[in-house]
């Protein structure tokens, strides 16, 4: 993630993400996914061992299949509706109060469209399961860095631009 981000800050000081650029990105996303895939079958039995007993097969009612789908399938309709009702809530509010259309992009649509990944990671910290949680947001923002932005570079048909940074300083 510290690499993609320093990465991401040395292809954006000519004030643009060229095509050439984003193809990077992808492709070093592509590297990443290849690399943890061939690390993940490498792990040794000791390591499935260590976790078998911490896993539990589902049993009961919801053990079958086809409850496990129809449980992911209501939970993923569930979180977009969620998602849906908070993001068009806090733009109703912003903009009764006034706030620009660029600030309720850059706070609001962000914060609604990240919640997928802060509940998954409260839920993993209070299950005592810190690692998922610490990796969640690691793979969240590498992805959104090598992902998004790489392929939105690479579709857009001049690049992407990149706005200057403006000083926080008097008469700024």
């Amino acid at each position: 993630m510290i690499g993609a981000s320093v990465l991401l800050a040395v292809l954006a000081i000519d004030g643009q993400i060229g095509r050439w650029e984003a193809a990077l990105l992808l492709s070093l996303l592509a590297g990443y996914v290849v690399f943890l895939v061939r690390q993940s079958r490498a792990e040794t039995a000791e390591t499935r061992g260590e976790f078998e007993g911490r896993v539990s097969k589902p049993g009961g009612w919801d053990g079958h299949w086809s409850v496990q789908l129809l449980l992911i399938v209501a939970g993923l309709g569930l979180l977009v509706l969620g998602s849906n009702w908070l993001v068009d809530s806090a733009v109703v509010f912003a903009r009764a109060l006034g706030v620009s259309d660029l600030v309720i992009g850059l706070t609001i649509i962000a914060a609604g469209t990240s919640m997928p990944e802060v509940a998954t990671s409260v839920m993993a910290a209070v299950r005592g399961e810190r690692d998922i949680a610490v990796g969640n947001v690691i793979g969240s923002n590498t992805f959104n860095i090598l992902g998004c932005l790489g392929l939105s570079g690479l579709v857009s048909s001049g690049g992407l631009d990149i706005a200057p940074a403006r000083s926080a300083g008097v008469g700024a």
